[in-house]
């Protein structure tokens, strides 16, 4: 008995200092962590490969010409986008993101390669892109690289973000369940979004003022997705294009002012526009079409109305409809369908401020 009592504080101290051992060997991370670039490392690559997880990777105005791999989960901010530039000198793509839930913000990235990419995501989830100014190719008389590129990439957001010289701001091929939101694109990129067999996609608020096409929907997966409260300004081609079998998506409250074409339809039916506003002044002879139908047939599978979502029926703001409304509904109940396609057409009044439609 009295041996026991002699050894129990004995064992109780030798277990108590293995345990105390075993622990400092695996180091404990209570919270993330900063990074400061270049006064922690002199690099942002060697700062993310020296990262932790969930760590920010905070870098400090000026040019870096380095091609950034982010292969670790953390978060890349910089100083500030007119401050902090990555420029990639046309080597490769100036951002390649590989793990999920990482994020890039605050940077001015420019110098894609040609026909390459200046942020690429590829089979990743849950990545944010915000608050840049994409730059793919200045200087060129035409963009010939992707501002974002998602290719099986999902549940991701690209927003706030600038895009200034790209053939596309934003291209996403079979991916899914992305939002696009509040990006603003200049007279400088060839075609704001571009949609190829992807599905369930977010497209919205967003501005393409001046750019060749604003949206682009193509191939047969692609479909589901909502094109939303979107500015469409002044297109040198299409506002929005709709190719290739795309089906089943939603266009809604979105703007179209002084456009060659507003909606333009290649072979693909079965969509819904409602609550959109068209506005083309005759006495603008940039002004096509609002609406084009390349194949007649497919007018007949498309709708024009909200009708399938329920609630009073009402169709798209036209400018230039000239029916009337008998019986004071706000509906048009004369000349329709309205350009063969809206059989409620409401009072174009409505799209008498730029924006407002919806």
């Amino acid at each position: 008995m009295q041996l026991t009592r002699k050894l129990g504080p004995i064992l109780l101290f030798l277990l108590v200092s293995v345990i105390f051992v075993s622990l400092a060997n695996f180091p404990v991370r209570v919270s993330a962590g900063t990074i400061n670039v270049p006064a922690d490392y002199p690099s942002i690559q060697r700062a993310i490969n020296h990262a932790a997880v969930s760590d920010t990777v905070r870098v400090a105005a000026g040019t870096y010409h380095e091609l950034v791999l982010l292969n670790r989960t953390v978060h890349l901010v910089g100083e500030s986008l007119k401050t902090t530039v990555l420029d990639g000198q046309g080597q490769g793509a100036i951002v390649t993101v590989t793990v999920n839930s990482a994020s890039i913000s605050g940077f001015t990235i420019m110098n894609a390669p040609a026909y390459g990419n200046a942020v690429e995501l590829s089979h990743v989830r849950f990545v944010n892109v915000t608050g840049n100014t994409i730059n793919s190719n200045p200087g060129s008389s035409r963009a010939s690289s992707a501002g974002v590129d998602l290719y099986g990439s999902n549940d991701s957001l690209v927003d706030s973000n600038f895009f200034t010289y790209d053939l596309y701001g934003v291209n996403m091929t079979f991916s899914t369940r992305n939002r696009i939101s509040n990006n603003q694109m200049s007279s400088g990129v060839i075609d704001g979004v571009e949609v190829v067999d992807s599905f369930r996609n977010l497209i919205f608020q967003n501005s393409f003022v001046g750019a060749e096409d604003g949206v682009d929907l193509m191939g047969s997966l692609t479909s589901l997705n909502n094109v939303t409260r979107n500015l469409f300004r002044g297109s040198k081609v299409f506002a929005m294009f709709l190719a290739e079998h795309a089906g089943l998506n939603v266009l809604s409250e979105n703007s179209f002012e002084l456009n060659r074409f507003g909606v333009d339809v290649d072979n693909a039916t079965t969509n819904t526009f409602y609550h959109n506003c068209f506005i083309c002044p005759r006495s603008v002879p940039t002004c096509l079409f609002l609406v084009n139908y390349v194949c007649s047939s497919d007018i007949t599978g498309d709708v024009w109305d909200n009708r399938s979502l329920g609630g009073p029926r009402g169709g798209n703001y036209w400018d230039n409809y000239n029916g009337t409304d008998a019986d004071n509904d706000d509906i048009g109940d004369t000349n329709t369908p309205w350009l063969r396609v809206d059989y409620y057409p409401i009072d174009g009044t409505s799209c008498s401020r730029p924006g407002s439609c919806g």
